[in-house]
């Protein structure tokens, strides 16, 4: 007995978690991301500059969730986003966007105990992201507990910075917890 992993869309996080895996929003269909058929013909003006943690960022959220392709040759590696995220890190070890997207790909990929080191360096820095406190979460109720679960998601929704629609997502959320909590007694 459990939640889902699918979670409401909350206005303050990137990512969707569906089906036990984090994607991102805001996919985008760039050169890296699209089948060679159907990439631009002409080269962009620019290369983009490896050189900028926003760079590594949008790399890393467009690699997680992606599906197996026979046009594109594969699927992505688990530990590709991770990567991405870690040189954001480099660039801005403050990120929080990078700790984040590091701790969703890291979920993806199955590396609960590197999930949980993350979070915890990421609550260091900002102990009130609720991204951060979203994945702690989702990781809780991987793990079936869900008091922290629902320990959370009060966090969340004492936050100053979170709107309206999320407080009441929230709400459906800490619902579907108390009933998990109230049936285990």
């Amino acid at each position: 007995m459990g939640i889902s992993y699918e979670m409401p869309d909350f206005h303050f996080s990137e990512t969707h978690c569906k089906d036990g895996k984090f994607i991102s929003k805001d996919v985008i269909n760039t050169t890296i991301d699209t089948p060679p058929s159907t990439q631009p013909s002409t080269p962009p003006s620019t290369p983009p500059s490896t050189d900028d943690e926003n760079f590594w960022i949008d790399r890393g959220f467009r690699l997680m969730g992606k599906e197996p392709s026979e046009a594109y040759g594969g699927d992505v590696e688990a530990s590709e986003p991770i990567h991405c995220f870690e040189e954001a890190l480099k660039k801005n070890p403050k990120s929080m966007t990078a700790h984040y997207g590091k701790a969703c790909a890291e979920f993806n990929a199955g590396e609960y105990s590197d999930v949980e080191h993350s979070i915890a360096k990421a609550l260091g820095i900002d102990e009130y992201d609720p991204r951060i406190w979203y994945i702690r979460s989702v990781l809780s109720a991987h793990g079936n507990d869900y008091n922290d679960v629902k320990y959370c998601f009060e966090f969340i929704r004492d936050l100053e910075n979170v709107t309206k629609s999320d407080r009441e997502k929230i709400k459906e959320v800490l619902d579907s917890v108390e009933k998990i909590l109230n049936q285990s007694k």
